[in-house]
C-alpha cells in the first residue's frame, strides 16, 4: 500500500478482509467459548445466529 500510494479504501475493495475463522457453538455455549479464546489472547465476537425461516427447510447462518 505504502510502495503502490493506494488508498485505504481501493485496499479494501481490492482484498478480502473478510471474517476470518468461524466457531459454531451453541447459543448456551457463547459466553464460555469467548471467554475460552479472550483467555488465551484471542479476541472473538458473536457475529450471528443460525435460525430457521419460514419456506426454508434447512437452516442457516443469518450474520447481525
Amino acid at each position: 500500500q505504502r510502495e503502490g500510494d493506494i488508498a485505504e479504501g481501493e485496499m479494501l475493495r481490492t482484498f478480502n478482509l473478510g471474517v476470518g475463522m468461524c466457531a459454531i457453538v451453541s447459543r448456551a455455549d457463547a459466553p464460555r467459548a469467548l471467554a475460552l479464546l479472550a483467555g488465551r489472547g484471542q479476541p472473538a465476537y458473536e457475529i450471528g445466529v443460525i435460525e430457521y425461516a419460514p419456506g426454508i427447510t434447512e437452516p442457516e447462518a443469518v450474520c447481525v
